[in-house]
């Protein structure tokens, strides 16, 4: 009797310890589907489930997964989001899953998309964000708004394309937002030589905005349009919308057609018509310089060193993921010639 009581007390006791344990998991599940194909079932050479809390660590990876999938015992209760990273063909498609009690509920949607979407299917807009810093430094931020309208959706292969950054860039980091997510993830970047890099990456139908930041101990640099690796020259009507801050740091720019634009809910901006092959010179030494806290110049509460985190500073002052925004508002476009 004794020995029947205490076997029942721990199996009281067990189901205490556990059924917390057991709240705080669940168990997520999904299909994968061929948007090339009008949403057909697919199958995914790898499927990993990623959490985003404090970092990205990989919770589970299942291989050969499709047209459905499960991942059994996935944390119910974070404070970030889960990713959902599938390799289809070669390319990565991410999927994001918030942080939210009804997330984990229902079916999740895996899309996928084949290669093969043509030039003629993307449009592509630069911009450059530059900000005038203390010590005679600049930081500055390079991106690429890129619409992929192809019909089928297909991706498009951004390898094509390469990318000038000066040799005197410090810090230098790259990332890809997409719209169906928003959220930025690092990229690597393949440096060629000469000044250029190549994203070896395909990019997904729909809005994505490539992002290149990096630091320049001077007040002045040198840039190029993105070199089409087939014709070694960019396309005859390439511009740039240049934005800068302060306000007064307006550059002195030689090299290209300069254009003042009036951008709707942000003010002035330049828009810079680039000739094939030569580079356009960007002169700060104008105006003032950014201070983040207005109170004292020489203590900044957002960076240890003024350019230690790029991202920071334009996450500061409102212009993350604003490429897109701006040039739709302005009414700014590339025309494809043919």
């Amino acid at each position: 009797m004794k020995r029947s009581l205490s076997t029942a007390a721990g199996f009281v006791a067990f189901l205490f310890w556990a059924g917390p344990i057991a709240a705080q998991t669940a168990t997520l599940q999904g299909d994968i589907r061929n948007g090339t194909r009008g949403g057909t079932p697919a199958t995914v050479e790898e499927l990993a489930l990623i959490s985003l809390d404090g970092g990205m660590q990989v919770l589970a990876t299942q291989r050969n997964v499709g047209p459905s999938f499960r991942f059994d015992n996935v944390p119910a209760q974070r404070n970030g989001p889960l990713l959902l990273r599938a390799r289809f063909q070669g390319d990565s498609y991410a999927t994001m899953i918030p942080p939210t009690p009804d997330a984990l509920e229902g079916v999740v949607h895996v899309t996928v998309f084949e290669s093969g979407a043509s030039r003629a299917d993307v449009r592509i807009t630069a911009a450059l964000q530059v900000a005038k810093l203390p010590d005679e430094q600049l930081a500055v931020r390079k991106l690429f708004a890129v619409a992929n309208v192809s019909d089928p959706p297909r991706s498009f292969d951004a390898g094509d394309y390469a990318i000038y950054v000066p040799d005197e860039a410090l810090e230098l980091r790259a990332s890809l937002v997409h719209e169906s997510t928003r959220m930025p993830l690092n990229v690597e970047l393949r440096n060629l030589g000469d000044g250029r890099y190549l994203l070896d990456r395909t990019l997904r139908p729909g809005d994505s905005e490539l992002t290149i930041e990096y630091t320049i101990d001077a007040q002045d640099f040198e840039d190029f349009m993105p070199l089409e690796r087939e014709r070694t020259t960019p396309d005859p009507h390439s511009f740039t919308i240049v934005i800068w801050r302060p306000a007064d740091a307006r550059p002195e720019v030689s090299g290209g057609e300069v254009i003042l634009e009036n951008i709707p809910d942000f003010g002035e901006a330049y828009r810079v018509v680039y000739r094939p092959g030569e580079p356009v010179h960007y002169d700060f030494e104008g105006g003032s310089v950014l201070v983040l806290n207005p109170l004292d110049a020489e203590f900044n509460p957002i960076f240890d060193h003024p350019g230690k985190t790029v991202l920071g500073l334009f996450v500061v002052l409102g212009l993350f993921f604003f490429l897109i925004s701006i040039v739709r508002a302005s009414g700014l476009r590339i025309v494809r010639r043919s």
